[in-house]
Parts: structure tokens; sequence; C-alpha cells
């Protein structure tokens, strides 16, 4: 089991190498000034890669953090129905305790 894990981690790092070496080589290949505009305001003039990586972070975190609101809120409801699943357990016992002791 700890030789997957180790493998796993080691996919991982080579993942993440690689792709930060992709940014760089598209950070140098997109190395044309840019002033975006956003809502009328102009940000400043830094080169195109620079701004394509970084509104792809932005978006990748706006998109974590919607996640996370829908992980919540899925972990809130099945609590809430576990606990009622744990009511309707305790009905069914207490009813066949009943029963038995009509018997």
């Amino acid at each position: 089991m700890a030789l997957v894990r180790w493998f796993v981690w080691l996919i991982y790092i080579l993942v993440a190498l690689g792709l930060t070496a992709f940014g760089l080589y598209f950070g140098f290949e997109n190395a044309t000034a840019v002033s975006p505009k956003i809502l009328g305001y102009s940000l400043p003039e830094i080169n195109l890669g620079f701004w394509l990586v970084a509104f792809l972070i932005l978006g990748l975190l706006i998109g974590m953090l919607l996640g996370l609101v829908n992980m919540f809120a899925t972990r809130t409801r099945i609590r809430s129905l576990s606990n009622q699943l744990d009511k309707a357990q305790q009905e069914l016992r207490l009813v066949r305790q009943q029963r038995l002791g009509d018997s």
C-alpha cells in the first residue's frame, strides 16, 4: 500500500513539474504586452502569458469556492437525513418492542 501511495505522489509531482514547465514556456512564447480592460477599468500593461495564467488561476479558485459551497450544502443534507434515519430506526425498535410485549 505504501508503494502505491509513493507512486501516486510521484505522478502528482511529475504532473506539477510538467504543468509548471508548460506555464513557463507559455509565458515566454506570449510575451506581447497587453492591457486588459475589465468593466471599463484598465489593468496594467503586462505580457499576455501572465494575464492568461492569472485569469486561469482566478477562474480555478472561483470554481473551487463554488464547489466548496455545494460540498457543504451536501454534507448538511446528509447529516439531516442521517438524523432522520436514526429517529426512524429508534421508532421502529420501539414499535417492535411494544408489539412483542403485546403478544
